[in-house]
């Protein structure tokens, strides 16, 4: 299982993002931690590398894991496209990039729902890949715009995740 020490015990925290996104960059967070620089890193459950990589992250118990949720990137959501039809395009992905997704927010287009349902989702995977969450994130910081972030923070909640990375 993994999880690390708590963050209140370190004096920097060095987090890396997108573990999972492919088998190189979850190998390049494994490796910057066995050398002592990452003591965290954030979990893509819906990266393309996530379940070939999952495995090594669970059996790297001194890193500090967390949800890198994601409502954007190009990937397709966990859940189907029927489960979440705010947040996916015409061929099922996500929004490309925060520059297309927060005007949609923002002009009432997601339902936040629809976000809470894949949040849950992507947590629900990390969790039954074993991986013990000691903080949540989003990618592309869309959880820095309100809504999104009042979705974070009660799925985060819910799941028993105490801690929210701002930057």
């Amino acid at each position: 299982m993994s999880g690390g020490t708590p963050a209140g015990d370190r004096l920097l925290i060095v987090n890396a993002d997108d573990y999972g996104l492919t088998p190189g960059v979850s190998r390049a967070i494994l490796r910057a931690h066995s050398d002592g620089i990452v003591t965290s890193t954030s979990a893509l459950a819906l990266a393309p590398g996530f379940a070939a990589s999952a495995p090594a992250l669970r059996d790297t118990p001194a890193i500090g894991v967390g949800a890198h949720l994601a409502a954007v990137g190009e990937d397709p959501p966990l859940l189907s496209a029927r489960e979440v039809p705010t947040l996916v395009d015409g061929r099922g992905r996500l929004a490309s990039s925060w520059r297309v997704f927060l005007p949609r927010v923002a002009a009432g287009r997601i339902d936040m729902e629809d976000v809470r349902r894949e949040f849950t989702a992507q947590v629900d995977c990390l969790r039954d890949a074993g991986l013990v969450l000691d903080h949540v994130d989003t990618h592309q910081h869309v959880h820095l715009w309100p809504s999104v972030g009042a979705v974070v923070l009660d799925v985060a909640e819910k799941a028993g995740v105490g801690a929210l990375r701002i930057i």
